[in-house]
Parts: C-alpha cells; sequence; structure tokens
C-alpha cells in the first residue's frame, strides 16, 4: 500500500482476512512505521526494504495492494491482485483492472475485506485475462492507461 502505508491498511487486511486459512507474505514500504499486528507467524512472513517489489511478483498466485501501478506491475506478470484503493484517484484505476477481469475492487481504503471475496475468484482465469491485456512492461501499461483516460476525458 506504497512505501509507507499511510492509512494502515496492511493491518485492516490481516484484521478482516482469517490468516490461518492462507500462507502468503507481507511486503512494507520503506516508510513503513506501524507495528503489524494479529498476524500469524506460520502462515505469514514479513519483508521489509525489498529493493524491487516487481522482482518478487512471480512467486505469488494473487496479490492484495493499492490501486497504483502495483496492480499493472502484476496484471503484466499474469498476477491477478484484489485492490483496495488508498486514495480516491485509485478507485477509476481499480474499477477499470476489474472490468478486464484482471483484478477485483475490493472498496475504498476504509472497506472491510471478508473472505468470501476469496471463494468467488477464478484466479486462473483472472491470469490469463491479465496476461491477455497487458504486455510485460508494467509502467508502459499503467501509462497507457493514464493516457487513455486523459484523452476520453478531454472530448468529454
Amino acid at each position: 500500500f506504497g512505501g509507507s502505508d499511510t492509512y494502515n491498511i496492511t493491518n485492516k487486511v490481516i484484521k478482516n482476512l482469517n490468516i490461518n486459512e492462507f500462507k502468503g507474505s507481507i511486503y512494507l514500504g520503506p516508510g513503513y512505521k506501524s507495528q503489524i499486528k494479529n498476524y500469524s507467524k506460520s502462515t505469514f512472513k514479513i519483508i521489509s526494504d525489498v529493493k524491487n517489489l516487481e522482482n518478487q511478483m512471480y512467486k505469488y498466485d494473487l496479490i492484495i495492494c493499492g490501486g497504483g501501478i502495483t496492480p499493472f506491475n502484476a496484471a503484466s506478470q499474469g498476477l491477478p491482485s484484489l485492490i483496495i484503493a488508498c486514495e480516491k484517484h485509485e478507485i477509476e484505476t481499480a474499477k477499470y483492472l476489474q472490468k478486464l477481469d484482471v483484478s477485483r475492487f475490493i472498496g475504498f481504503r476504509k472497506a472491510k475485506f471478508k473472505n468470501k471475496l476469496l471463494q468467488n475468484l477464478n484466479i486462473i482465469n483472472m491470469s490469463k485475462n491479465c496476461l491477455k491485456n497487458f504486455d510485460n512492461s508494467g509502467s508502459s501499461n499503467f501509462v497507457k492507461f493514464i493516457k487513455k483516460r486523459y484523452y476520453e476525458h478531454k472530448r468529454d
């Protein structure tokens, strides 16, 4: 949720997710100042100060992230995402990626994360859609999205 997780979304996700059902990693940016609470050390590994998050994505089946550039980088590798928008402008990005069926928009930063959202995911289809809709350049995919949205708004 960004380099600092300004709104402490990481702890909100952990609190609302039945962490005993899942294994994974929690990546913390260099500006993260909060303390991680209520997580199981046997199911989650905490990793700090990763130089390049994109180089870690191949290890996972699903990512929970904000609505900035990260879900584009993930999609370009075939990795579906669950997006919690940290800022209002990320809502549009999240909805766009959800329409492509590469991500699921969970809601704005105050949203409750419910386990049932995971039960309805078809990660294999979402992953295929990621590779169908995006090339292997996450940042250029993001720039294309921004340009497309800019020109659409300019015509309105």
